[in-house]
């Protein structure tokens, strides 16, 4: 059985307020859109409640890409990606927040990366508002497969393309 969540647009980190109004969508158990709208944080917050929250970050705020990783053991597999990531970033990899799926059997690893700072602030305003955050996904990956629009971000009223199934693993990490 699915689980009842709220899929949330973030605007750009640098804009992110507690009264800038945030695209929503409420998804029930059975994966279907039960409402959808525009609310500021804390309006947001008292409508979800506990409900688990997966943050959508815009495409200007996060990039995502695909690497070629050689095998190596799973608790390695972390330093391989953001070896191969580095030559790619023009930022210090030390001020980058990177996530990453498994390795395909092509040793393809799809990876994301965006600036540490401005994400951790926004996960903080999200949570100091009351919203469980459980995943902070990339735009390119909150989109269902062959999306025919894909540069176009997610707009209101919600419909199916804010129903896509979520990667497993997200920014959202320790």
């Amino acid at each position: 059985m699915k689980r009842q969540h709220v899929r949330l647009l973030l605007p750009p980190l640098s804009e992110l307020t507690p009264v800038v109004p945030l695209a929503f969508a409420l998804v029930g158990r059975d994966g279907r859109l039960l409402r959808s709208g525009q609310l500021d944080l804390r309006p947001l917050a008292a409508l979800v409640g506990a409900w688990p929250v997966h943050a959508v970050v815009c495409d200007g705020d996060a990039v995502v890409t695909r690497v070629t990783v050689p095998p190596v053991a799973a608790r390695r597999l972390g330093d391989a990606v953001r070896s191969s990531i580095e030559p790619m970033t023009l930022s210090d990899p030390d001020h980058l927040l990177v996530a990453h799926g498994p390795r395909q059997t092509d040793g393809m690893v799809a990876v994301a990366w965006t600036a540490r700072d401005p994400l951790e602030r926004a996960w903080s305003l999200l949570a100091s508002a009351g919203l469980n955050v459980v995943s902070l996904v990339p735009h390119a990956l909150a989109l269902p497969e062959g999306d025919p629009h894909p540069d176009r971000a997610l707009e209101l009223p919600a419909g199916p393309r804010w129903l896509a199934p979520l990667p497993a693993w997200s920014f959202a990490g320790p």
